[in-house]
């Protein structure tokens, strides 16, 4: 029987301790592909749901932040990730587009937004593969009781959008709070305090 012997969330400060973004105009700034200047995330509340027997996941995220200007599209990272339904305030999106070379997706809206302060939501899942070491993966080994699973996550230096989509991006860093669903009889490792652990009625729990 397979087993998991740990979930390993590495998510500050790898999501979020990066260099300061390069003055527009320099060297540095016109020869890296950055977003464009649609959303600023404060904060994010995010949640993940690991399968560990098909080695995938869902996740769903809540983004606190503030639009510089007007507009009817957001763009931000997402590698990998299939983005079943995004909303900004109330309002879904008409389309979901992708990106894959640059990792990134595009969310548009039927009317425009006002700049300032927005919620984005969003729902989405991926997969946590076997053979790679970025983004979430599993790990797996034999242990004197058999097979045994561990899944981690490793950030950077620009991984973190395959975990969930955001703005993974040295410029934009904003706060996390991170809750993840795992066996009752495993546990759940970040770099920060447990603040709470809650048993689901299917027998699992859910820590934050």
């Amino acid at each position: 029987m397979l087993g998991v012997s740990a979930l390993t969330l590495v998510t500050v400060p790898p999501i979020a301790a990066f260099a300061q973004t390069a003055p527009a105009g320099s060297v540095e700034a016109s020869s890296r592909d950055t977003l464009p200047p649609t959303f600023r995330p404060a904060a994010y509340t995010l949640h993940l749901d690991p399968n560990l027997a098909d080695l995938t996941f869902r996740g769903d995220v809540s983004i606190e932040g503030d639009a510089p200007v007007a507009g009817r599209t957001i763009v931000l990272n997402a590698q990998g990730l299939v983005l079943d339904s995004a909303r900004l305030d109330d309002a879904p999106t008409t389309s979901i587009t992708y990106d894959t070379k640059l990792g990134r997706a595009t969310l548009a809206f039927a009317r425009p937004f006002a700049a300032g302060h927005h919620r984005l939501t969003i729902a989405y899942r991926g997969k946590t593969p076997n053979d790679s070491t970025v983004g979430i993966f599993a790990m797996d080994y034999k242990a004197e009781d058999g097979a045994r699973r561990t899944l981690a996550t490793n950030l950077e230096p620009a991984e973190a959008r395959r975990v969930f989509p955001g703005w993974d991006e040295p410029g934009l860093k904003a706060t996390f709070t991170v809750s993840i669903d795992a066996p009752a009889d495993r546990m759940a490792l970040s770099n920060m305090p447990e603040v709470s652990s809650t048993l689901l009625p299917d027998g699992r729990k859910r820590m934050r």
